[in-house]
C-alpha cells in the first residue's frame, strides 16, 4: 500500500480507497467514516484510513479444490 501522509484531503482519500466523493460523503454523514475538520476542510489521518479499511475488510474466500 502507498505511504500515507500526516493528513489526506477528501479528494486524496477518495483516490486512495477508490471510492467516489459521493460514497465517501455518505459514509461520513452516516458516521461510518472517521475524519477531522480543520478550518472547514475535511481531512483524514492515517488512523482514520486504517480504521476505515479495517472495518470494511472482508475475509478472502478459499476456492474449493
Amino acid at each position: 500500500m502507498d505511504e500515507i501522509r500526516a493528513t489526506m484531503t477528501e479528494k486524496e482519500f477518495c483516490l486512495h480507497v477508490r471510492l467516489s466523493r459521493v460514497s465517501v460523503w455518505r459514509l461520513r454523514k452516516a458516521g461510518r467514516l472517521p475524519h477531522v475538520r480543520v478550518s472547514g476542510k475535511v481531512l483524514y489521518t492515517p488512523q482514520n484510513v486504517e480504521e476505515f479499511l479495517r472495518l470494511h475488510q472482508r475475509p478472502v474466500r478459499q476456492r474449493p479444490s
